[in-house]
């Protein structure tokens, strides 16, 4: 094997192990230790909701221009992806426009599959072995074993994706809101401010998706509602906001905010 980091060497083992019943899983490696090198402790990263599958045609004319513009940097090219559109049956490119143009309810999310992620006692061990995410702008050295380039605050994966967000991406999952609240732009990372929604929801028994890097639904534990929406949004300056929607009551929701004010706020 490579001389890379022993954490890394252990993952791709694990990988590697020819028994599949005893082969790491998806969600095993989102949790290992090299996965998670740099990421803030109590950070999950999105887990997508199912695929959806369509079987009838879908008539490209009808598609918004952005979200063909999004699927053929994927790798279709424009003969494959109309061909794809046109024809009977499930195909891959049905399925990416769904994804970029479907409207979700939350009721309809898939809570029942909601599982929590490990407790802080299970992650104990790996808690006082994680180092420290690295300082703003530092510089990882050139024989880094994790070969990572600058290190940015900002940095996340909807900032470096060589890919353009479509305008539409960012609605995939639409919802009708009671009401709405924005938290003002905040200079960090959106790993960062992800993980304290996150823990705080965790610490307060709320169930939660985080089907994409940029969205985030809640409700409390085994409830049926109210429901709550987060979109965490890039501004300039890399800075991010984040819009809060509720959905089936309302009477506690600005206190709900305040909570997720303050957690985000300790913690930055």
């Amino acid at each position: 094997m490579p001389d890379f980091h022993p954490d890394i060497q252990n993952l791709i083992s694990r990988m590697l192990t020819v028994e599949p019943t005893e082969r790491i899983t998806i969600e095993q490696i989102k949790h290992h230790k090299a996965f998670k090198k740099g990421l803030p402790n109590r950070y999950t990263v999105p887990s997508p909701l199912p695929v959806p599958i369509v079987e009838h045609p879908i008539d490209p004319s009808t598609v918004d221009q952005s979200v063909l513009n999004v699927i053929k940097q994927i790798g279709f090219s424009d003969d494959n992806l109309i061909q794809q559109l046109n024809s009977e049956g499930a195909s891959s490119a049905k399925s990416f426009c769904l994804l970029l143009t479907r409207q979700t309810s939350l009721d309809s999310l898939p809570w029942e599959e909601y599982f929590p992620p490990s407790s802080p006692e299970q992650d104990i061990a790996f808690l006082m072995a994680a180092e420290p995410p690295p300082p703003v702008n530092f510089v990882f050295p050139k024989n880094d074993p994790f070969f990572r380039r600058k290190f940015n605050d900002s940095g996340s994966l909807g900032v470096y994706s060589m890919i353009e967000r479509s305008s539409v991406f960012e609605n995939s999952y639409l919802y009708q809101g009671d009401q709405s609240y924005i938290i003002p732009p905040m200079a960090s990372s959106l790993e960062n401010i992800v993980s304290s929604v996150q823990g705080f929801l965790l610490d307060s028994e709320y169930d939660w998706l985080y089907p994409n890097d940029i969205t985030l639904f809640a409700r409390k534990s085994r409830s049926q509602g109210p429901y709550y929406a987060f979109h965490f949004v890039f501004e300039k300056d890399y800075a991010i906001s984040i819009k809060i929607f509720v959905q089936g009551g309302s009477s506690s929701f600005e206190q709900f905010c305040s909570l997720i004010v303050n957690a985000v706020s300790s913690n930055q």
